[in-house]
């Protein structure tokens, strides 16, 4: 059944929605589909903001598109600082499964760790690709990794870099 007959791609920018469409050849992610942007020459990219450090939290939600993080990151030019950057299997920072209603205290212990292992400095801007997780890691920023320094990937990608579009 094809509910968006018009569509040529279908972009999400979640996992989960990734899985619901997954029988869809024209489902991608935002990440894949900006690749492939860049990639394909329909879209240019240039550096708005200098990036001085850059940590990128994989989370326990985004491993579906960690390969196309990966690829996003050096299609641009940067380079993630952390250790565990692409690690297949990243430490949870506590925004899952209900922790954060369930046992709050051991969630915002939880994010305090994922920022403590990822060596976030105070000059470092922190990317959160899962929207869940940067709500919660946000919430319970510390000192290493202040709140105005926490990005989504899009505001991290809005912040630093100007994108056009080529006909």
């Amino acid at each position: 059944c094809n509910i968006y007959p018009r569509l040529t791609d279908i972009v999400h920018l979640r996992s989960p929605c990734g899985a619901r469409l997954a029988n869809d050849p024209r489902q991608k992610s935002f990440i894949a589909w900006l690749v492939e942007m860049l990639e394909d020459g329909r879209t240019t990219v240039s550096a708005s903001k200098p990036v001085d450090q850059l940590v990128c939290l994989n989370t326990c939600h985004d491993e579906p598109v960690r390969a196309q993080i990966h690829k996003l990151f050096q299609r641009l030019g940067v380079i993630p600082q952390n250790n565990d950057f692409g690690s297949s299997f990243p430490m949870c920072c506590g925004a899952g499964g209900g922790m954060t209603r369930m046992a709050p205290k051991s969630a915002k212990k939880m994010a305090a760790a994922k920022f403590e292992a990822a060596n976030a400095g105070a000059h470092t801007s922190v990317v959160v690709p899962d929207a869940i997780c940067l709500a919660h890691l946000r919430q319970h920023a510390n000192d290493a990794a202040p709140n105005g320094m926490i990005y989504g990937l899009g505001e991290f990608l809005h912040a630093h870099f100007k994108f056009e579009a080529r006909r």
